[in-house]
């Protein structure tokens, strides 16, 4: 997928008619660092897909091994620490992603707003919850 980087006619450098290095480097750079998490957000859903039943056997097998030590057991508790550990590593890398392409756009709204003379925020502003679908 090809992509092209947009300049308002004010942000070019006078002297080569070109976006500055900068600019087009940090902006690149979150352009790589999003292609990643794009493609690491597909892997991590076609490998839960893939682990469906996976976590219903060690869920089971966990549930079972509990149950003969005790036939008081939550098993809801134990299917939900199951699913949590098994997703908690592909879902931590994926998070990380996510953070450096955070990182990667402000510094290049950093280096925007250098380049025109305003201040740029001291940090993206962070979601908060789920995207909701419409």
């Amino acid at each position: 997928m090809e992509r092209r980087l947009q300049v308002k006619p004010e942000m070019v450098s006078e002297k080569s008619g070109t976006p500055p290095e900068a600019a087009t480097e940090a902006l690149r750079n979150g352009d790589r660092i999003l292609e990643r998490v794009q493609s690491e957000s597909f892997f991590l859903t076609r490998k839960i897909a893939k682990m469906h039943r996976a976590i219903i056997d060690i869920a089971a097998q966990r549930i079972a091994a509990a149950l003969t030590e005790s036939a008081e057991i939550d098993a809801a508790a134990i299917f939900a620490e199951t699913l949590t550990r098994l997703l908690a590593e592909p879902v931590a890398a994926t998070l990380n992603l996510i953070e450096q392409t955070r990182e990667a756009l402000a510094k290049a709204m950093q280096v925007a707003a250098s380049l025109s003379g305003e201040d740029a925020p001291d940090e993206l502003p962070k979601p908060a919850g789920m995207p909701l679908r419409i």
